[in-house]
């Protein structure tokens, strides 16, 4: 599915259905506009996402890559820490979460 197609159909299926189909569309949604390099747009989706269903740890886990991405370390610490509480599988966070912690401590350390 192409990202217009998406964007034309996904909002209105949306607005009709259960909050967790919803936030799954705006996540899948999501995940297309990240493949673009649309952060801002990813960001808002996601966002309605987390809306609908405040406790996928998925969600949360891209909110803190697109954090990452714009260099918000701290809220991209925060959002890995929301999603680590949630999730008890074993993945890769551990090694972003650490990344995300040392470039916040590098760049609040370093000023003028």
């Amino acid at each position: 599915m192409g990202s217009l197609f998406l964007a034309l159909v996904l909002p209105g299926y949306a607005a009709m259905t259960e909050p967790a189909v919803r936030a799954y569309l705006h996540e899948r949604q999501a995940y297309s506009e990240i493949r673009e390099e649309q952060l801002e747009f990813a960001e808002k989706d996601l966002k309605l996402a987390l809306r609908d269903n405040p406790k996928e740890a998925t969600i949360l886990n891209n909110m803190a890559y697109i954090e990452f991405k714009e260099g918000d370390f701290r809220k991209a610490v925060g959002y890995l820490e929301q999603a680590r509480v949630l999730r008890s599988d074993d993945n890769d966070e551990p090694y972003i979460l650490n990344e995300a912690r040392s470039s916040s401590s590098n760049t609040s350390t370093s000023g003028p």
